[in-house]
């Protein structure tokens, strides 16, 4: 709340299972500015359905598996899952709808979403509630490097998701969705400061960029990354590059040379 009101911060996502769901929702219905979308809990979190209703997903305290690999396995084996997992996730797509939300966009929990079992069963269900927006996480591993000094990197993750990146990205276009056409955060995770933020927007790679963060008041690197989206030097860095804060509402398609400079940085 405070990072929309006095900083940067555009667009954010929102769990519907989580404890503060109707604070959250109310504060976004007196602030249309600010764009928000459907946070899906596929893993990590609260399912909506009584867990009676989705055995295969939900242990009986209703919390889906705090492991995403074995989940994204059960997604993949089993097709009782995935038929439970359309049911939630419709679930979660109307709990948000009925707080009289508009839904920008739908990402998701550790994105889960990009799971190849479960990224086409989450199109046909966003196209079925009228949402044509997602995330798609796109960021250059050789840019990160140099932005953080050659910090290491979790090149086992990073490949993963490029390779989750290039087979989703054309199932997107084929239906008509619309995303960034670049998304950084995954590999500076709880650690985009102030400095890599503002050498960041310095080198961003698309003509639509998301950059998104993990802001809070109780964690080091929670406080860190609030500073960063409130900080004037921030706001300045925007203007001086005269780059538009927008948020997913405001996407368009992604223009034809989108196309260009995708196979331009696979041949990097």
């Amino acid at each position: 709340m405070k990072a929309h009101i006095a900083g940067v911060l555009t667009s954010c996502s929102l769990m519907v299972s989580g404890d503060a769901f109707e604070e959250a929702a109310q504060f976004a219905q007196e602030h249309p500015a600010l764009g928000v979308g459907l946070h899906l809990v596929l893993v990590c979190g609260k399912s909506v359905l009584p867990p009676s209703e989705i055995p295969h997903l939900a242990h009986m305290q209703g919390s889906f598996s705090a492991h995403p690999v074995t989940a994204g396995l059960r997604y993949f084996c089993s097709p009782t899952a995935k038929q439970e997992l359309r049911r939630e996730i419709d679930a979660q797509l109307a709990t948000f709808l009925a707080a009289n939300l508009p839904c920008s966009h739908v990402d998701s929990h550790f994105h889960m979403h990009m799971h190849p079992s479960v990224f086409d069963i989450v199109l046909e269900a966003a196209e079925g509630f009228g949402i044509k927006r997602l995330r798609l996480p796109n960021e250059e591993v050789s840019l990160h490097r140099r932005l953080s000094h050659r910090r290491p990197v979790d090149l086992l993750t990073a490949a993963t998701f490029k390779l989750l990146y290039r087979r989703n990205v054309k199932h997107a276009r084929e239906r008509g969705f619309i995303f960034a056409e670049r998304v950084y955060g995954l590999l500076q995770t709880s650690r985009l400061d102030e400095a890599y933020l503002c050498d960041l927007l310095h080198n961003l790679g698309g003509q639509t960029n998301e950059i998104y963060f993990h802001p809070d008041t109780a964690t080091e690197s929670g406080t860190s990354e609030l500073q960063a989206l409130l900080s004037s030097n921030v706001t300045e860095t925007v203007a001086r590059l005269g780059l538009r804060l927008t948020n997913y509402t405001e996407l368009e398609a992604p223009p034809p040379a989108l196309c260009r400079v995708e196979e331009e940085g696979r041949g990097q």
